[in-house]
């Protein structure tokens, strides 16, 4: 696992969420949020930004993100 499935995986669970949640939460597929936990996909800026703002990040965190 690297240092992004990490912290998505930690994220994830802080807000209480299931990969499906978030998912829709994002507007992304589970199966996408499944890969990026597990370091089998890389994500792009629009899914991390759409992740993100599902996740209540915003300004430096989101940017960060």
């Amino acid at each position: 696992m690297n240092d992004f499935s990490q912290k998505l995986s930690n994220l994830r669970k802080q807000a209480n969420l299931t990969n499906q949640e978030l998912a829709d939460l994002a507007h992304v597929p589970a199966s996408l949020i499944a890969g990026l936990q597990s370091g089998k996909r890389c994500i792009g800026q629009l899914q991390a930004t759409k992740i993100g703002k599902a996740l209540g990040l915003d300004g430096q965190a989101l940017e960060s993100f």
